[in-house]
């Protein structure tokens, strides 16, 4: 302002808060950078001035490529030319255009069809800059199009899309037409005949009805936009919320006509805000107290519990800061946190708060980092330590007097341990036997490694167990034990058992099968009687030893595992790898580590061990109450040669024990068993014979209660595998296939 000599006597100014403005600015700015449309603006010379990097994803030219090319460069000639003659048009009138569909050359040399819209961009004196648009990728549409007309498709594309139901209500007749998407969302089947308003009634909820037929009715009357959302009741008498939304034509006369309109169904939507309702209730319910904290440790939210323990009401609480109610914490220490946790990282500290009152509650603080509305916060949970605290000093004075008792007896229990450690491993391997002591003290070495060990030891030494014991000691411990009797399978089936297959890898193959190393990945798989796998299997299972990788039948797809293997076997494999019965490559990958189970005949001392403990689980498994075993049994357990080995020696006691009818227990031995015949000495030979014998007391019986191989303690798959090896026939065929099962 100026006085009458012109001079300025005061100045008058004024200010506007364009904060929103610059958000929305932002919003609009990342809106055109994430968009999958291509959005530029090229001048009145079609040259491109601005690409947003949609563009490298539909014509596969990065921004940079595109900025300062001409557009008519990059089109179909065809389309080039209508651009050429039609440009001159729109630079004239300042026109944009719509919908216009042109081919783009893409960079791999072929076109893409692009849908653009655009519009003049004007100078402040309304000169035409140039032009700015939309383009977006129609291409697979146009290849639809020569099914359905253009129209139609998008109609039924953006119907579907939205799940959107479409009706015409003609209000004079009161008839609406529906499209098929409208009749399933109400549970109906799609029909010709037109809906009734009484029609459409009967299919809203009760509860709603009434309030819709209002709206409605104000819509008519008022000439108002129709937006509403209720729910329906569908035939089968389930629930779903719908949202309507419709526009009303009027005649000449200002009387309602029509109504057309859409209906969706945005029933888990409505779940979801209930679902949030339920989660805002339950965090503001909570036992412990939540914060949320912006940037510089600002306090934005704090619930129930919160604002309880610290003694503030909400208002109070959200213009603190967490140095405000933790004194003692550092404000360099948040800014570290923060780091961590916006790093994605949980940071879980012990702290202290301070109340209003000034009471100081020591506290366990949990912070994650949450992203909300384009913000980052710190979501800090407080929970009450004060008794943990109180607990644990007692705790450690306990553990602490517990600690020097501990150290007392086990100093004075050392031996004692390593003793019963030795002699009883697991509860499941007895020996006593200076034997037994090298092959427990063989697993204790391997037990921890991931070597690949070799058991070896005749039928019923307790292969298994020993494999058990290998990995329940090892780190392997906590994932699955996969045992496989190599024997026990059909040769035609190993091979999908081990390696699993697909669906219709060969007939009968009606589901995919996951194989055992697949279930066994991160655990241990036990190959019992390694020695009958076929060579073709060999080569695979070396494949895995090797590589640690296989592949299902029917599939290409490699697949990776992390298996230890342990492997078992009676026969004597360096034999059959000379007699070409078993690779040798695979042999030196599994005879990493050979741990040999000696026989029971060669470990007598552990016999009596062994029987007292089958005495004890027989006497709990019976409840009877044998004592003791006479001598003479003693004895002639002793002195008998057990070729059937420690299974052999539990079946013998638990028929004795079935028999017996005092406290001392008779044990009846085979007699011919500790003197084998004069004609064949070697170990198979023994084992030939005793096989026979037993075949011979059970009529040639094989499976079955009191057949051959429940005599032997040997599965029947097991023993005939072995008479097939040692070539042990029946005399008579035809009775030994009648009797065999």
């Amino acid at each position: 302002m100026r006085d009458e000599a012109g001079q300025i006597i005061r100045t008058v100014s004024s200010g506007e808060d364009i904060t929103e403005r610059k958000k929305a600015q932002e919003t609009v700015r990342a809106i055109v950078e994430t968009s999958r449309d291509w959005i530029w603006e090229i001048d009145a010379n079609g040259v491109h001035t601005y690409s947003n990097p949609a563009v490298e994803g539909i014509l596969g030219y990065r921004p940079d490529e595109i900025v300062g090319e001409s557009s008519l460069n990059l089109l179909h000639s065809e389309d080039r030319k209508r651009v050429e003659s039609a440009l001159p048009g729109w630079v004239a009138r300042k026109c944009g255009w719509s919908g216009l569909v042109l081919r783009w050359r893409h960079k791999d040399g072929g076109y893409r069809f692009l849908e653009s819209n655009a519009v003049p961009i004007l100078g402040a004196g309304g000169g035409l800059i140039g032009f700015r648009g939309v383009d977006r990728d129609i291409t697979e549409r146009k290849r639809a199009a020569d099914a359905l007309k253009a129209s139609e498709q998008r109609l039924e594309l953006a119907q579907e899309a939205a799940g959107m139901g479409m009706y015409d209500w003609d209000i004079v007749r009161d008839q609406a037409v529906c499209n098929e998407r409208y009749f399933r969302l109400f549970g109906l089947e799609p029909q010709e005949n037109m809906l009734s308003t009484d029609d459409w009634t009967a299919m809203v909820h009760p509860d709603d009805r009434e309030r819709v037929l209002s709206e409605v009715a104000r819509t008519l009357e008022e000439k108002t936009p129709y937006d509403t959302e209720y729910r329906i009741l569908l035939p089968d008498k389930s629930v779903r919320w719908v949202s309507s939304e419709a526009e009303v034509f009027f005649d000449e006369e200002g009387k309602p006509r029509r109504m057309i309109g859409v209906v969706t169904d945005i029933t888990e939507r409505k779940r979801a805000e209930k679902a949030l309702r339920l989660t805002q209730a339950a965090v503001d319910r909570a036992a412990d107290a939540i914060f949320w904290v912006r940037g510089g440790g600002r306090i934005v939210y704090g619930n129930d519990e919160a604002c309880r323990c610290l003694g503030y009401t909400r208002e109070e609480l959200f213009g603190l800061s967490i140095p405000d109610i933790d004194p003692n914490y550092p404000k360099g220490k948040f800014v570290e946190i923060w780091r961590e946790i916006i790093e994605g990282k949980t940071v879980l500290i012990e702290s202290l708060l301070k109340s209003k009152s000034g009471q100081v509650l020591p506290v366990e603080l949990r912070f994650n980092c949450v992203k909300f509305d384009g913000e980052q916060y710190v979501v800090a949970t407080a929970r009450d330590i004060t008794e943990r605290k109180r607990a644990k000093a007692e705790l450690e004075n306990a553990l602490l007097e517990v600690s020097k008792l501990k150290e007392r007896v086990e100093a004075e229990n050392i031996y004692l341990r390593e003793e019963i450690r030795m002699t009883h491993l697991h509860g499941d391997i007895l020996g006593q036997s200076g034997a037994m002591r090298s092959v427990l003290a063989h697993v204790e070495q391997v037990a921890t490694t991931d070597s690949t060990v070799l058991i070896l030891g005749e039928t019923g030494t307790g292969k298994e167990r020993l494999a058990r014991a290998i990995h329940e000691m090892s780190t392997r411990r906590d994932r699955p034990l996969v045992i496989v009797n190599c024997a026990a399978m059909p040769s035609t089936l190993v091979e999908s058992e081990l390696f699993g297959r697909e669906k219709g890898a060969y007939t009968g193959a009606t589901t995919r099968q996951v194989g055992r190393f697949e279930v066994a990945h991160g655990g241990t798989i036990f190959l019992d009687e390694i020695g009958e796998l076929s060579r073709e299997t060999q080569a695979k299972l070396l494949r895995v030893l090797q590589e640690g990788e296989l592949e299902r039948l029917g599939s290409t797809e490699t697949i990776n595992v992390d298996v230890r293997v342990i492997a078992a076997t009676n026969r004597d494999l360096e034999k059959a790898v000379k007699d070409g019965e078993f690779r040798d490559d695979l042999f030196y990958r599994l005879n990493v580590y050979p741990i040999a189970i000696p026989p029971l005949r060669e470990r007598r001392e552990d016999i009596s061990l062994l029987v007292q403990t089958f005495v004890k689980e027989f006497n709990e498994k019976m409840g009877k109450r044998i004592e003791s075993v006479s001598r003479r049994s003693m004895n002639d357990l002793q002195s008998y040669s057990w070729p059937g080995n420690v299974r052999e020696l539990r079946n013998i006691v638990e028929r004795a024990m079935i028999r017996a009818t005092d406290n001392i227990l008779r044990i009846d031995v085979p007699r011919r068993g500790s003197q084998p015949g004069a004609e064949d000495q070697t170990l198979v030979g023994m084992e030939r014979q005793h096989i026979v014998r037993v075949l011979e007391q059970t009529s040639w019986r094989v499976r079955g209660e009191g057949g051959a191989a429940d005599a032997l303690g040997l599965k029947a798959t097991t023993l005939e595998s072995r008479m097939k090896k040692l070539g042990i026939e029946r005399p008579n065929p035809g009775k030994a296939r009648g009797n065999s099962s």
